[in-house]
């Protein structure tokens, strides 16, 4: 993860998946869901205006990010 405040860019890697849906990735590919899950909220708090992701198109809806945390 790496967050950029002057812009609020979000480099969110592979906590969050964007495939086909947004949310935290399959469960085979997180050791601890749960902890994945805390920091999905985490980052979703700092409320970026865009969101890369490992897999999946970018994201430019901090409220659909918050949603998707929540879970």
């Amino acid at each position: 993860m790496l967050w950029r405040e002057e812009d609020r860019t979000l480099i969110a890697g592979d906590v969050f998946f964007h495939i086909g849906r947004l949310g935290p990735p399959p469960a085979a590919l997180t050791v601890d869901p749960e902890r994945n899950r805390q920091s999905m909220r985490r980052l979703a708090g700092l409320r970026p205006t865009l969101a890369p992701f490992g897999h999946g198109p970018p994201l430019r809806d901090p409220q659909r990010l918050a949603r998707a945390a929540a879970g």
